[in-house]
């Protein structure tokens, strides 16, 4: 079955409409209708799963903090997908922002399993090996020794 969702957003900055324009390009089109509104389009293929995460954070992160403390001398920029440290500023995919939310929100292990569903979109056609290469690139922009594996379970910060 087809699955295409369209949400319109108005009274929005125009940062962040510019921002979620260059973020959000896979299986998401985002069209600039005014200075102040946008239509965000999920394309399919999709899940159930991901479809609700992604408007529950939405809806739950509206007027939140958006700035989170990884250690004294780095964060997480939500809105901008940026981790900042003294050497500097890191950019973040869609993939990676979910999963530190994610990371975040739960503030226990993150099982392969919610990652898969989470993460991914066709869950079915997600290997072992892109999950270690999507864990192997986000822990180049993060600080060492801040994501801690669990064999066999998952990941979990550990601030």
């Amino acid at each position: 079955m087809n699955k295409n969702i369209t949400i319109s957003i108005s009274g929005m900055n125009l940062d962040i409409i510019n921002t979620l324009e260059n973020k959000y390009t896979e299986n998401i089109k985002i069209t600039n209708q005014d200075d102040k509104s946008i239509n965000l389009s999920i394309l399919d293929p999709f899940s159930d799963d991901f479809l609700l995460l992604s408007l529950e954070n939405f809806l739950n992160n509206l007027g939140k903090k958006r700035v989170h403390t990884l250690t004294s001398s780095c964060t997480f920029d939500e809105a901008n997908c940026l981790i900042i440290d003294p050497i500097g500023k890191k950019e973040l995919t869609s993939r990676e922002v979910m999963f530190l939310k994610m990371l975040l929100l739960t503030k226990n292990i993150v099982t392969y399993t919610q990652m898969i569903n989470t993460l991914w979109k066709d869950q079915n056609e997600v290997s072992s090996n892109a999950v270690r290469l999507f864990v192997r690139n986000i822990k180049k922009k993060l600080p060492s020794d801040i994501l801690k594996n669990f064999q066999d379970i998952g990941y979990k910060l550990i601030l």
